[in-house]
């Protein structure tokens, strides 16, 4: 938040969701001090959360049905899908018109 703090001079309105550190003194007597107000989601509006979403696929591609033997396998596994996620975020899903077949 410091350093965002120092790019932006105006008012900043920071979204966030009901997880208790965010709500702690030190931060919102901080946010108070440095002109930063804490706008939270509503509680179990996790849907509105933009890292929700990735959450379920991480899930879903290192975490289901492992059995890593400890924390550093598993923070392997997360990292490994970060990587490949990152690297393949341009992905189309979608195919382009000029190659869809008509079954009309």
């Amino acid at each position: 938040m410091k350093y965002i703090r120092s790019i932006y001079k105006e008012k900043l309105y920071l979204i966030l969701d009901n997880f208790s550190p965010h709500k702690k003194e030190e931060v919102t007597s901080w946010c108070k001090k440095n002109d930063i107000e804490l706008v939270f989601l509503p509680t179990n509006a996790s849907w509105l959360n933009r890292i929700e979403c990735h959450f379920t696929a991480l899930r879903k591609f290192a975490l289901r049905n492992s059995n890593y033997q400890n924390h550093t396998e598993l923070g392997s596994a997360i990292r490994r899908y970060i990587i490949w996620r990152n690297n393949n975020q341009d992905h189309k899903t979608v195919i382009p018109l000029e190659n869809r077949v008509n079954f009309l």
